[in-house]
C-alpha cells in the first residue's frame, strides 16, 4: 500500500548519505533544518489528510470541523523557531519530493479509504447498525491503521539494520547512518499523520454522536 511513500521516505535517506543535508546544516545548523524540513514535511501529511475528508460523502460541516482539527493539530507541532531563509532553503531542495509525498499519501490514503469502506459496509449489512458516515469514518481509521502498521514495521527492520551495523568500519557507519535516517524519517511523519488523524476522527465521531443523539 505503502511503496510509492516508502520511495519518498528511501529518497530523504538518499539525500541523507549523499551529502545534500550535510551541506545545508553546515549553513543552518541541524536543529534549525530538522525544523524546517519537518515543518515541509508534515504540512504536507496535513494537506493529504484534508484532501481525502474533502472527498468523503459526509456533511460539509464535518468536513469543515475535522480539517478544522488537522490543521490545529499540525500548526501545533510546526517549529516556530525556523528561519525564513532556512524555511526557503527546505523548500527549494526539498518542496518537490514533498508535493510527491502529499500525493503519493492522498492516493494511498483513498485508495485504503475505499478499499475498507466496502469491507466495513459488508460488514454493517450482516445486523451491523452504523451509519453510512459512520462507515466512512472506520474507513479512514483503518486505512491509516493499515498505513501505520506497515511503517512500523519498516522502522523495526531499520533497527534491526542499526543493531547489526555497530562497528567501527566505515562501511558500518554509513549503513547505521541510512538506518538511523530511515527510522528516524518513518517515526516522524506517520508518527504525525496519525496523530492528526486520530484526532479528527474523535471529533467528527463524537459530533455525529451528538447529532445522532438529537434525532
Amino acid at each position: 500500500m505503502a511503496g510509492a511513500i516508502g520511495g519518498i521516505v528511501g529518497g530523504l535517506v538518499s539525500n541523507v548519505a549523499g551529502g545534500l543535508l550535510s551541506n545545508l546544516i553546515s549553513s543552518f545548523g541541524s536543529n534549525m533544518l530538522g525544523g524546517a524540513l519537518g515543518n515541509l514535511f508534515t504540512g504536507a501529511i496535513g494537506k493529504a489528510v484534508n484532501a481525502v475528508v474533502d472527498q468523503l460523502p459526509l456533511p460539509n460541516f464535518l468536513k469543515d470541523m475535522a480539517k478544522g482539527v488537522v490543521d490545529q493539530v499540525i500548526g501545533g507541532a510546526q517549529d516556530k523557531t525556523v528561519s525564513p531563509d532556512c524555511e526557503c532553503a527546505a523548500k527549494e531542495n526539498f518542496g518537490d519530493m514533498a508535493d510527491s509525498f502529499e500525493k503519493d499519501l492522498t492516493d494511498t490514503l483513498m485508495d485504503g479509504v475505499m478499499k475498507n469502506f466496502e469491507e466495513e459496509t459488508k460488514k454493517d449489512g450482516k445486523g451491523g447498525k452504523r451509519s453510512e458516515g459512520e462507515n466512512w469514518l472506520v474507513a479512514l481509521a483503518k486505512t491509516m491503521s493499515d498505513i501505520q502498521n506497515e511503517h512500523l514495521n519498516k522502522m523495526l527492520d531499520a533497527s534491526d539494520k542499526m543493531a547489526d551495523n555497530v562497528g567501527e568500519g566505515q562501511e558500518e557507519r554509513e549503513a547505521f547512518i541510512d538506518a538511523q535516517s530511515e527510522f528516524q524519517a518513518r517515526s516522524k511523519l506517520f508518527g504525525m499523520a496519525s496523530e492528526a488523524t486520530s484526532t479528527a476522527l474523535k471529533t467528527i465521531g463524537d459530533a455525529m454522536s451528538s447529532l445522532a443523539r438529537k434525532q
